[in-house]
């Protein structure tokens, strides 16, 4: 009885003391060995391997020792394969397939036998991650995962607090909400034979670019005229706080992205828009035209006196209508333009009679457009023209002789004054009437001078000045002949008659037709 309590507790405690001793591994790793011996009085067997965890395909030495002494010849089984320990006891095994198996040591005769556990790791993959070279922010991003070998593999990605399964085509779409650099990271949980390397990849985002809008409500403002202009973004409509840059100035606009805008001149004006970048977006500017015009402002002029007097001058005066004030301006008569003065005044005669029209016009300033404006207005007197003169083409010295004149009056007023006739030192003055817009035959009887020969006959009447020859012969020549305005003799019989009326005044001088309608150079006030 005694006997049989010594032989267990000598068996429990070999047990206790396989158990609890450490045993160090080939390849670093350490851990219990469970030897598992064969526990009878004598031939103990043990079985051992160098490495407890290996690789697919990696070898391992197994040792198998009797009493602790290895022994050739004895069997070793695992994966359902055997194999015989060389003369040192060992023998090196390999197994392919990943997984847990138990290694078995038998003695050579077969009696006895022991065991110890041997573990295969998973295949081992690598995981491969790749990212578009550009990536912008709002937009998906897709990730490709594969394997080391280049076929696609069912992971899940993780970028930004985001994770992502890939599809039947290894791609994970991703995005990022701001710009900035990230770590993309692909991971997949091990299978039964396949553990996965973890792969990551840093992917820098830059801010999606979206286009401004910039609007003008008004696209052609006067000047001063408020123009309300908006800004908002291409892809959202939504409005945007911007930055207006216009003819030099710079402008915000309020969060509702507009702002109010006046042009003190008249110009094309061009307007960009701009706005700050956010953590997501940068804006690109965007432009628009705006053709400030300038304000309309209407003249008028002014005639005094109206009617005008033949000869006499007439005043003109240039206002804006808008505020009556006086202003420089330009006027145009008969095709010929003259100045006023700062006031807006000139003044000039006039000496042909007729309905006139009188036009002002300003030049435009940075602000304002000058519209014209006309008068019309009437100068009033006679204008007379000689259609015919006739004089004798003798006449008898120191008597008398007749000149007839068809006379047109085309003014607008009678012409009543003297005709003065001039022959040679004698002058006859005799009153004429031409009524406005006829015809009149006027037939002159005057004084002719005491010397013979030829001597000019100048007929003067309102601005009529004509001259003819006359060849005068003593008195006792009786018959004299008519030279015509054309040059033709006509033949008369010598008339004694009384002389007109003559006298000893100086003679008038009248300026000829083509001189008397010369515009006098315009005068200011």
């Amino acid at each position: 009885m005694l006997l049989l309590v010594g032989i267990v507790v000598a068996v429990v405690g070999l047990w206790v003391v396989g158990v609890m001793s450490p045993a160090t591994l080939s390849g670093g790793e350490s851990g219990p060995v469970f030897p598992f011996r064969d526990q009878s009085e004598d031939g103990q067997v043990s079985v051992s391997v160098n490495r407890s965890t290996v690789d697919s395909g990696e070898l391992v030495a197994v040792t198998v020792s009797v009493d602790g002494k290895p022994v050739s010849d004895a069997t070793v089984r695992v994966a359902g394969a055997s194999y015989a320990t060389s003369g040192d006891g060992t023998v090196v095994v390999s197994v392919d397939d990943p997984g847990s198996y138990e290694v078995t040591g038998v003695r050579p005769d077969g009696n006895r036998s022991a065991t110890t556990a041997l573990r295969v790791r998973r295949f081992e993959s690598s995981l491969s991650v790749s990212v578009p070279e550009t990536v912008v922010t709002g937009e998906p991003v897709p990730v490709r995962v594969t394997r080391e070998n280049g076929s696609v593999v069912d992971a899940v990605v993780a970028a930004d607090g985001e994770r992502v399964r890939t599809g039947s085509d290894g791609v994970a779409n991703v995005s990022f909400g701001v710009a900035g650099e990230f770590e993309v990271r692909a991971s997949k949980q091990p299978t039964a034979e396949y553990r996965f390397v973890e792969a990551a990849d840093t992917v820098t985002v830059e801010r999606r670019a979206v286009g401004l809008v910039v609007t003008a409500n008004r696209s052609e403002p006067r000047v001063d005229e408020p123009v309300a202009v908006s800004v908002r973004r291409r892809d959202t409509g939504e409005a945007v706080n911007a930055t207006l840059s216009l003819g030099g100035r710079t402008l915000s606009t309020g969060a509702d992205g507009v702002a109010t805008v006046r042009f003190d001149a008249a110009d094309e004006v061009v307007v960009v828009a701009g706005a700050n970048r956010t953590p997501a977006v940068r804006f690109v500017d965007d432009r628009t035209r705006v053709d400030v015009r300038r304000i309309p402002v209407e003249l008028s002029v002014s005639v005094s006196p109206d009617p005008v007097p033949e000869g006499e001058r007439a005043r003109f005066v240039v206002r804006r209508t808008d505020t009556g004030e006086r202003v420089g301006a330009t006027v145009e008569l008969y095709g010929s333009a003259y100045p006023t003065g700062p006031d807006g005044r000139v003044s000039f005669p006039f000496y042909v009679p007729g309905n006139a029209t009188v036009s002002a016009s300003k030049a435009p300033t940075p602000r304002e457009r000058f519209v014209p404006a006309n008068a019309s207005f009437v100068v009033v007197g006679p204008e007379v023209v000689a259609d015919a003169v006739t004089v004798p083409e003798t006449a008898p010295a120191d008597g008398t002789m007749r000149v007839n004149a068809t006379l047109s009056n085309v003014g607008n007023e009678r012409a009543s004054e003297d005709a003065v006739i001039s022959v040679g030192t004698a002058t006859t003055r005799v009153r004429t009437t031409v009524p406005a817009g006829e015809t009149t035959n006027a037939s002159w009887q005057v004084a002719t001078p005491n010397a013979t020969g030829n001597v000019t006959v100048v007929v003067h009447y309102e601005e009529v000045r004509v001259e003819r020859t006359v060849r005068l012969v003593a008195s006792t020549d009786a018959e004299s002949t008519n030279a015509t305005a054309d040059g033709s003799t006509n033949a008369t019989t010598r008339e004694r008659a009384e002389p007109a009326a003559v006298h000893s005044a100086e003679p008038v001088t009248v300026d000829s037709p083509g001189a008397s309608r010369a515009r006098s150079q315009l005068t200011a006030w």
